[in-house]
C-alpha cells in the first residue's frame, strides 16, 4: 500500500513540476521580462561600466524569471498532490525523511557509525592536506597570486600599517572571514604558504560542514550517516575546493545552511526534551549563534542563513521561548564580532559599503549575462541565446540549470507536502534548504560566469540532492534501493566528467610554464610561473631600493605587493576596482592627493576584467594618473611611473 501511494504521488507531482516548468517556459519566451532603459540611465549617472550595460542587457530580468519558475513550479506540484489527495486507495503512509530509517542493532549501528564518520574525517583531511595547493601555481595565474589572494594580505598587511577595516580601508566582505587569519599568521607563520594552509583548512571545514548538516537534517540513523558521509565526498570532488582564495573556501556557502540544519535538530529535541525542564543553553542558542557568524562571513551567506531560519522559524512556531533564545544567540555572537567597529566609525562604514555594493550589483556592474541554454533572457537587440556567444560548454550548461531546477524541485516538493498531515520534518527541511540555496544563488546571479555558478551551486545542489534521495527512500522497492549507491556514482562521475576547472582556471601558457619558486621571506616556498616570478621580484628589488617615505601605489589589483613588499596603501581601495562609481573614483583621488605616492607600478601582465581596459571601467583614475604621473621605467611584465614635480 505504501509503494502505491509513493507512486501514485511521485506521478501527480511529478506532473505538476513539468507543467508549472513547461508554462514557465512559455511565459518566458513569450513575455520580455528586461527593462535596459531605466538599468542603464541609473548606471550612466553614476558612471559605471560594464559588460552588461555595454550590451544594454537588464540582469533584473534573470530574478524575475527566477522567482516565476518557484511559482509556478510550486503551484504545479500543489495542484498535484491535491489531485493525488482525491484519489482513495487507503490510509496514506506517515514516513517523510524519517523513511530511510533502517533496523539495525545498537552494535552494528555504532560500527556503521564510526566507518561513516572515519569516511567523513579522511575526506576533510585530503582535502585540508594538500602540499601541491599550498606550494603551487595559482590555478588563476598571476591574478590569482597578485590580486585574488593579495586582497586579505594586502588587507592584513593595511591593518598592521594603521587603517581602520571598513573606515579607512575598502574590504568585500565581513571581518570573520580576515580578523582570524590575521591571528593564524602570527602562530604559523607570516607568509603566504602559511595563509594557503589555512586557507586549505576552511575547505576541510566545509567538507565536515557538509557531513554535518546532513546528519542534523536527516537525524540520528545509520542511513542519515552514510548520507552524510557521501555528501561530503561529493562536496570534496564537485566543488573548487583546490582554489587557494579566501573567499572561496567551501565552509564559506556552508555556513549559509548550518543554522538551518541545526535548527531543525532543535525542533526535533525540543520534542524530545518536552518534559524535561529547560537548559540554560540550548540547540537554539547555537542555531542563533550560528547564524550571527554566517552574517560575519559576508552578507550574500548571512542573508541565505536568515532567510532560511525565518521561514523555518514562522512555519513550526516553536513557541516564544525557542524564538528567544535563538534571537540571543544571535545578538550575542553579533555584539562580539560589530562592537569592536563601533568606536572608530568602521561599523557604519561597514553598512553603508554593503550597501554600496549591493547597489552597484543591481545595476550591473561586473556583471555578465546568464548562460542562455533556452533562449529566454533578452537583450537590447531583442535577440534571445545570446550569451554566450560561442555556445554553452558542458560545465556551464550544468552550473546553469542544476542548480535551480534543483531549488524549484524541493521548494514545490516542500510546499506540496504541507497539503497531508504526518511527520513535518522532511517539509520543513525541503523548504528551509531550497530558501537558503534560492538566497545564495542570487550572489552567483549578480556574476554568472561559469566559477561563480560552481562556486555558489555545488552545496546547495548536494544538500538538495541528497535531501529528495532520502524522501523517496521509503518509496523504492527493496530491490532497487541497492541500485541507489550505483545511480549515485553514475551520476557523481557525470558532472565530474564536465570538469569546471580546466575552464575556469588561467587560459593560456602561463600555467603551462615552468613553475619555480618565488625566493622572498613572505612568499613561504610557494612556486608560481616564471613570468610572474620575474615580475614580482623585479619589483620587490626596485622597492627595496627607494626610501622608506616614498609612496607606492600598485595598479590597478595587485594588493599582494603591499604585503610583500611591507609598505602601506595609499588609498582605502585595495583594488581600484572596488571604486568604480564616480563618487567612489573621487573618494580615491582625494586620498591619493593626501598620500601622493611617489611612484606607480602598474601590472602589464594581469587580467582585464571582461576585456575592459582600465581607461574605460575608471576614467577618473586614467584622467588622475596621465596627469600627475610619467614614465619612469620598463621591468618584466611591469611598468614604473613616477609622480610629476
Amino acid at each position: 500500500m505504501i509503494q502505491q501511494h509513493r507512486l501514485r504521488d511521485w506521478i501527480f507531482t511529478g506532473s505538476g513540476f513539468v507543467l508549472g516548468l513547461g508554462l514557465w517556459l512559455l511565459i518566458a519566451r513569450t513575455l520580455t521580462w528586461a527593462n535596459p532603459v531605466d538599468t542603464a540611465a541609473s548606471a550612466a549617472e553614476l558612471g559605471l561600466n560594464s559588460l552588461t550595460l555595454r550590451a544594454g542587457y537588464d540582469k533584473g530580468q534573470e530574478l524575475k524569471l527566477l522567482w516565476l519558475g518557484c511559482l509556478l513550479t510550486s503551484l504545479g506540484m500543489l495542484l498535484g498532490r491535491w489531485l493525488a489527495l482525491r484519489q482513495p486507495i487507503g490510509p496514506r503512509p506517515t514516513t517523510g525523511l524519517e523513511g530511510i530509517t533502517t533496523k539495525h542493532s545498537e552494535q552494528a549501528h555504532r560500527l556503521h557509525g564510526r566507518l561513516a564518520w572515519s569516511l567523513i574525517l579522511l575526506t576533510s583531511l585530503a582535502t585540508a592536506l594538500r602540499p601541491n595547493a599550498v606550494f603551487g601555481v595559482s590555478p588563476w595565474g598571476n591574478f590569482g597570486l597578485l590580486a585574488e589572494e593579495g586582497v586579505y594580505l594586502g588587507a592584513i598587511q593595511a591593518l598592521r600599517e594603521g587603517r581602520k577595516l571598513y573606515a579607512e580601508l575598502h574590504f568585500p566582505y565581513g571581518p570573520l572571514l580576515l580578523q582570524p587569519l590575521r591571528a593564524w599568521l602570527a602562530l604559523f607563520g607570516d607568509h603566504i604558504a602559511s595563509a594557503r594552509a589555512y586557507v586549505m583548512c576552511l575547505h576541510g571545514l566545509g567538507v565536515l560542514t557538509m557531513a554535518l548538516c546532513v546528519r542534523a537534517l536527516l537525524g540520528r540513523t545509520t542511513s542519515a550517516l552514510w548520507s552524510a558521509a557521501g555528501a561530503a565526498l561529493a562536496l570534496a570532488l564537485l566543488a573548487p575546493s583546490s582554489l587557494p582564495n579566501l573567499n572561496s573556501v567551501l565552509l564559506r556557502p556552508m555556513l549559509g545552511f548550518l543554522p538551518v540544519a541545526v535548527l531543525l535538530a532543535a525542533l526535533r529535541w525540543q520534542k524530545r526534551a518536552a518534559a524535561v525542564p529547560r537548559r540554560a543553553l540550548s540547540p537554539f542558542h547555537l542555531a542563533g549563534c550560528l547564524t550571527a557568524l554566517a552574517l560575519l562571513c559576508s552578507v550574500d551567506v548571512g542573508a541565505a542563513a536568515i532567510a532560511s531560519m525565518t521561514t523555518i522559524l514562522l512555519l513550526s512556531r516553536p513557541g516564544i521561548p525557542a524564538i528567544t533564545e535563538t534571537a540571543v544567540g544571535s545578538a550575542a555572537v553579533l555584539a562580539i564580532g560589530l562592537l569592536p567597529l563601533v568606536p572608530d566609525g568602521s561599523l557604519i562604514a561597514l553598512w553603508e559599503q554593503n550597501l554600496q555594493t549591493l547597489k552597484l550589483s543591481a545595476l550591473g556592474y561586473q556583471a555578465i549575462p546568464y548562460p542562455d541554454a533556452l533562449k529566454i533572457f533578452i537583450d537590447s537587440d531583442g535577440r534571445r541565446g545570446g550569451w554566450p556567444q560561442q555556445g554553452l560548454t558542458a560545465a556551464q550548461l550544468v552550473w546553469s540549470t542544476l542548480p535551480p531546477l534543483l531549488c524549484w524541485l524541493a521548494l514545490g516538493l516542500g510546499a506540496s507536502q504541507k497539503l497531508r498531515p504526518g511527520p513535518r520534518g522532511s517539509t520543513l527541511s525541503l523548504l528551509g534548504v531550497s530558501i537558503a540555496s534560492l538566497t545564495l544563488l542570487h550572489a552567483a546571479f549578480g556574476r554568472s560566469d561559469l566559477y561563480h555558478l560552481w562556486f555558489y551551486g555545488a552545496a546547495p545542489s548536494i544538500l538538495l540532492l541528497v535531501l529528495l534521495a532520502a524522501g523517496s527512500w521509503a518509496g523504492l522497492p527493496r530491490r532497487l534501493r541497492g541500485l541507489s549507491p550505483t545511480l549515485a556514482g553514475i551520476t557523481l562521475a557525470g558532472i565530474l566528467y564536465c570538469n569546471p576547472m580546466a575552464e575556469v582556471q588561467v587560459q593560456g601558457d602561463e600555467l603551462q610554464q615552468a613553475a619555480i619558486e618565488l625566493n622572498h621571506p613572505r612568499s613561504g616556498g610557494i612556486r608560481a610561473g616564471r613570468e610572474s616570478v620575474a615580475q614580482i621580484e623585479a619589483i620587490l628589488n626596485f622597492v627595496e631600493q627607494l626610501p622608506a617615505d616614498q609612496g607606492l601605489w600598485f595598479y590597478p589589483s595587485e594588493a599582494m605587493l603591499y604585503y610583500l613588499s611591507d609598505r602601506p596603501l595609499p588609498s582605502s581601495f585595495l583594488w581600484a576596482i572596488d571604486g568604480p562609481d564616480n563618487a567612489l573614483q573621487q573618494r580615491a583621488i582625494k586620498e591619493l592627493e593626501e598620500s601622493r605616492p611617489q611612484w606607480l607600478v602598474r601590472n602589464q601582465i594581469g587580467f582585464v576584467i571582461d576585456g575592459i581596459q582600465e581607461e574605460q571601467l575608471l576614467p577618473q583614475i586614467h584622467a588622475y594618473i596621465e596627469a600627475h604621473y610619467h614614465h619612469f621605467d620598463t621591468l618584466p611584465g611591469t611598468t614604473i611611473m613616477r609622480r610629476k614635480p
